[in-house]
């Protein structure tokens, strides 16, 4: 190309054989011609371009603008991946991220009206999803090239809802800044949906790493809840475990809150809250303040610190307003106000200690045990739950171990810790078999690289090993609101699809759209293509 313009048409015009000549390139076989598209033509050259041509101009809209560009930088390289892929790849991807981004059923891609105001080409819910697994197709197999190699640990947790009981497999290993990387593997029922044992559990397990070409016998460690059935896995696997600590936490929390004090101060709050979230008393509470009344859930214990504080706020007002006469006895005693003042520092600091252990990074088993010590010294309630040798814990030695390398005391292992921890141990250099056939200085050189340095441990970094299994419970929160009322038709398998997505959303792209359509492996359904199916349900 000469500078400024095309050497056989003008900027705004090139010559077919420009066009074909920029986006084409020869394949091994005789006169077939590969696009940066990635799409595969066959035809003569001889005869013309045209059907070059054609491919170009009907399937890329942005053609002129990415030769014009070249033209503008003659030293730049096509950019296949921003703006040369098939127009229609770039519909479907659209419509793809659309969907799982903005948590939108799968009919929304035929609905009318959308189809009226969007840019994007016509796509049916057929389509829709067989691009999705296929898809996941290609993730599963960057996964395997990404988890192949690393020192890896799982992460798993299950969740449970209108009958339908589904695990989450998080694969975890240490990424360059020293923090964890986790990898969604599955989201999926039990292959036997009617027992949910340990053997269960383990079958499922293995069923899942196999899809990435692995097996639980390259996983080093396993992270869940301290339920039997967990600890059952993991005596039958014979893998290092770490519980749940926030798990832990709980428990020693729940036993403060059953103290006969904070019961009965709870309880007198949460009486009054239900009354204040009558029809008439809300209404009266509402001219007094946008504060709402509220009561606790009993499976999150922070639910009563939040039901506390907010009682700390609504008694400011008038409330004894709210409330008929006959029902001024739900009004909380001046002694009964004066507990709970006391008491809210205590919550307050509890629940400090759950925020710090819900931390994605910078929290480490020695963190946590930091955290522990400190809240049993103030609180010796918790000491039971939360002590080095509680008795939900399944390997004490190992976890003591762990905290003494974290903390920089690796030479306070005693032989029983060391032993446990066997398996972090950095991997030894090979050593020569007759040292006395090197050089006095190659000895020298191979000495000190077999030595650990000065402050240098001689176990693997620790502290990137997840304490807990947040990650896996924040991930079932973003999984109740894709499974909400309005979509309990979704088949389990398009639900995985669509989280497996949404999880794993830096691992695809419109290339992996643009490569599913240039191979053909999903066809457009002609039925719905043009919006004739009006049924709106899910699949």
């Amino acid at each position: 190309m000469a500078s400024g313009r095309f050497k056989n048409g003008t900027v705004d015009d090139p010559a077919g054989v420009e066009i074909f000549d920029f986006f084409f390139g020869r394949c091994t076989e005789p006169n077939t011609h590969k696009c940066a598209c990635g799409s595969v033509l066959k035809f003569k050259t001889s005869k013309g371009y045209s059907p070059g041509v054609t491919h170009v101009k009907n399937l890329h809209s942005d053609w002129l603008s990415v030769m014009q560009e070249k033209l503008k930088n003659p030293a730049g390289t096509i950019d296949g991946f921003v703006t040369f892929v098939k127009d229609r790849a770039k519909d479907i991807y659209g419509w793809i991220d659309w969907t799982i981004t903005s948590n939108l059923p799968f009919s929304f891609v035929e609905q009318e009206t959308n189809r009226r105001y969007s840019k994007l080409g016509k796509i049916s819910r057929n389509t829709l999803t067989k691009y999705m697994e296929k898809i996941t197709e290609r993730i599963v197999i960057k996964l395997t090239a990404e988890l192949t190699g690393k020192f890896l640990g799982l992460l798993f947790d299950g969740w449970s809802e209108d009958g339908l009981h589904m695990v989450a497999i998080f694969a975890v290993y240490e990424g360059p800044d020293g923090n964890a990387i986790l990898r969604l593997l599955a989201v999926a029922p039990m292959l036997d949906e009617t027992s949910f044992d340990a053997d269960t559990h383990i079958a499922f397990l293995e069923s899942t790493l196999a899809l990435y070409g692995l097996s639980l016998a390259v996983i080093s460690f396993i992270c869940a809840d301290n339920c039997p059935t967990n600890l059952s896995i993991a005596t039958k696997t014979g893998k290092i475990f770490f519980g749940c600590n926030s798990h832990r936490f709980n428990l020693g929390v729940n036993v403060i809150l059953e103290t006969p004090e904070m019961a009965e101060s709870l309880a007198a709050i949460e009486r009054l809250m239900i009354k204040l979230r009558t029809l008439k008393c809300s209404a009266r509470l509402r001219l007094l303040t946008p504060l709402t009344a509220k009561k606790r859930n009993v499976t999150r214990w922070s639910s009563a610190m939040n039901m506390a504080v907010r009682y700390d706020k609504l008694r400011q007002l008038q409330l004894q307003t709210c409330l008929e006469e006959d029902d001024f006895d739900f009004l909380l005693s001046p002694a009964m106000d004066r507990r709970i003042t006391r008491l809210l520092p205590i919550l307050d600091n509890l629940q400090c200690i759950t925020k710090e252990l819900q931390k994605a990074n910078g929290v480490s088993l020695l963190t946590v045990r930091m955290l522990f010590d400190y809240a049993v010294n103030d609180y010796p309630q918790l000491a039971p739950s939360l002590s080095s040798d509680a008795s939900i814990v399944y390997d004490p030695v190992l976890e003591a171990a762990v905290v003494l390398v974290l903390d920089g005391k690796e030479s306070e292992l005693t032989a029983a810790q060391a032993h446990k921890i066997e398996l972090f141990l950095k991997v030894d250099r090979p050593v020569v078999a007759d040292e006395r056939e090197l050089s006095y200085a190659e000895r020298a050189r191979a000495h000190k690289a077999q030595r650990v340095g000065p402050g240098e441990s001689k176990y693997i970094n620790l502290a990137w090993i997840p304490p807990t299994t947040n990650h896996v419970e924040r991930f079932f929160s973003r999984l109740k609101l894709v499974f909400s009322d309005r979509r309990k038709s979704l088949l389990p398998k398009h639900l995985e699809a669509v989280l497996y997505l949404l999880i794993n959303r830096d691992l695809w792209d419109v290339r992996e759209v643009n490569d599913i359509l240039n191979k053909g492996e999903v066809e457009d359904d002609p039925a719905v293509i043009d919006g004739d199916n009006d049924d709106d349900a899910e699949f």
